[in-house]
């Protein structure tokens, strides 16, 4: 919140300002009187006659006899029209600057604003700025960076509304898009952040959009993998990810597991929810792992799921030279477990396993034999990763999210292997719908770790109450404090979520005046009140186009986020837009 200043320290900056604009309007009035006299006698032919002294005797001899104003400055044949021409046109220019002035330093003293100032702005944001930053977060651009093309260096975040600068944060700065629905976030900050990506892209999407908008630019720059077991956008040659790669290691067993299990839609039918989804997660890993061991697939996976008392994986388990005594764990979970307990844990595997008895999804996940996404090979080649999934019961949206967390959990791996420990070019995630498709259990630390790797998180939710819903009220407020820029747009509708936000913008102070009469007297009384300086009514209704920022620990600022077909190559994306949309096999309605 802007610091509260005494009001009383500023009636007495009242009382001296105004005595400093009478005396400056005195001078000014004087001298506009001498330089008139002086620039009328250079025109009328009497050459510059200024007075540097004898003012005074000057001014009484104009106002004794103002019909001869020349007399007053040594030339006294002048047209006194001339001269009073001349002179009041320069009294009016002295006026109306003394007045322009005076009515900025009133704003100022009668305004005190907690959003972001110019000098912040340009200071923390501006391009000068960015460039100076840019080798903390792209190590490469040490000695280019004040060359580079700015998207290559920095991450546009709009154009201030008031300043009319561009703003630009770091390729390190995670960030959370907030907005009501159908408000232009997939238009104004996913597909422009895809488009200008300067390294590879995974993407989660619920519709083809981002991949029509984008996959035509980028192409241009690496490989394009899209994975749609859902078959949402028509691509014809989809992505096959088996979730079983890499599972002959334990630990990416235990992940893989917990982030499936994780990532299951939330149907509100489980209770005691928390034991069963840590036995589900134990259940699924163990599977995993001894489907990796025995060379299986996910449709095996689907018959030990379907046949609890199968004692296959339990002897490919007790055959591993590591994680034998997963065999006991297993046998324990599914045989020796009481009915209810069984029934919980059997339901909450069911939401993550049973999407896959629709053929289609099973497919996208059983590759043939010998072909496999190669995540780093795609890292290093600045390709781009689609994943599309619609979310909720019965969808892929547990696959999705494991594998956009399998590339950044293999891209973190890979950053040890740089200068600093970052990835550069950066690999960028903007993950629409995060919560629905990209649902990790630990997002709060996942945004804290992503930045320092060279992984910049853009996530996009509709509202805190979808990352509450998904992740509790403790998780939401880590991801919300983990982020170092948070962009709000208009029609978020929870209130509750506006007051916090209209409180974190701060207040402004406000002077009032009032004046009463009465009783044969009039009164004149000054006020001085703070008041929020974006109320909720006004954050929840911002134009389209507009966005909140909170950036790190700079003010508050509002700032116009440009939609993809605004930009100046508009022509060209919208071309390639057509090109891919024909080639998803979709046709204008004849």
């Amino acid at each position: 919140m802007t610091p509260r200043r005494d009001p009383h320290s500023d009636d007495q900056l009242l009382t001296l300002a105004t005595i400093l604009t009478l005396g400056l309007l005195g001078a000014g009035l004087l001298t506009g009187l001498v330089l008139g006299g002086a620039l009328t006698a250079q025109l009328d032919g009497h050459g510059w006659r200024w007075r540097p002294t004898g003012w005074a005797h000057a001014l009484a001899t104009l106002l004794h006899d103002p019909t001869h104003p020349g007399r007053a400055f040594g030339h006294p044949d002048t047209a006194s029209t001339l001269w009073w021409t001349i002179t009041g046109a320069i009294e009016l220019l002295v006026l109306t600057i003394v007045t322009t002035l005076v009515a900025l330093a009133a704003r100022l003293l009668r305004h005190d604003t907690a959003l972001a100032t110019r000098r912040q702005l340009r200071h923390t944001l501006g391009a000068k700025a960015a460039r100076a930053r840019a080798h903390r977060a792209r190590p490469s651009l040490a000695t280019t960076a004040h060359r580079a093309l700015m998207h290559e260096v920095a991450v546009h975040m709009g154009r201030s509304v008031q300043h009319r600068i561009d703003l630009y944060g770091q390729h390190e700065d995670a960030e959370l898009v907030m907005v009501g629905t159908r408000q232009g976030k997939t238009n104004r900050r996913i597909i422009p952040r895809v488009l200008d990506a300067p390294g590879p892209v995974v993407t989660t999407s619920t519709k083809g959009d981002v991949l029509a908008a984008t996959v035509g630019i980028r192409r241009q720059h690496g490989p394009i993998h899209v994975f749609d077991p859902e078959d949402v956008t028509g691509w014809p040659e989809p992505l096959r990810w088996n979730p079983i790669t890499g599972c002959h290691h334990p630990d990416e067993a235990i992940r893989r597991a917990r982030e499936l299990v994780a990532a299951r839609p939330l149907d509100g039918t489980v209770t005691n929810s928390g034991f069963f989804t840590d036995s589900a997660a134990r259940v699924l890993r163990s599977w995993l792992h001894a489907a990796a061991l025995g060379h299986k697939t996910m449709r095996d996976i689907l018959d030990w799921a379907a046949h609890w008392s199968d004692d296959e994986p339990i002897a490919l388990l007790q055959r591993s030279p590591t994680s034998a005594h997963w065999a006991h764990t297993l046998q324990d979970l599914t045989t020796n477990t009481a009915g209810e307990m069984l029934g919980g844990i059997a339901q909450t595997l069911n939401l993550v396993l049973d999407p896959l008895n629709n053929p289609r999804l099973l497919d996208a996940c059983s590759p043939p034999h010998g072909h496999h996404f190669d995540v780093e090979n795609f890292l290093r080649s600045q390709g781009t990763l689609y994943i599309i999934s619609e979310g909720g019961v019965g969808s892929a949206g547990p696959l999705a999210s494991a594998l956009a967390l399998h590339v950044h959990h293999q891209a973190k791996r890979l950053a040890t292997r740089y200068p600093d420990g970052r990835l550069d070019p950066p690999l960028r995630c903007p993950w629409d719908e995060v919560g629905n498709i990209a649902a990790p259990d630990n997002l709060g630390q996942l945004v804290s770790d992503s930045g320092g790797r060279g992984i910049h998180l853009i996530l996009a939710t509709q509202g805190l109450g979808q990352l509450h819903r998904r992740w509790g009220k403790d998780q939401t407020r880590e991801i919300w404090n983990s982020v170092t820029t948070r962009l709000i747009l208009g029609g978020v509708a929870e209130a509750d979520t506006l007051d916090d936000l209209s409180r974190l913008v701060g207040d402004t102070r406000q002077l009032t005046t009032s004046h009463n009469t009465g009783d044969h007297r009039h009164t004149r009384s000054t006020t001085y009140t703070w008041e929020r300086a974006l109320r909720i009514d006004q954050l929840r209704t911002l134009p389209d186009g507009q966005a909140l920022l909170l950036y790190r620990n700079t003010p508050a600022t509002l700032v116009h986020l440009d939609a993809w077909y605004d930009h100046p190559n508009a022509a060209e994306l919208l071309t390639l837009k057509h090109q891919a949309e024909h080639h998803m096999g979709r046709t204008a309605a004849s």
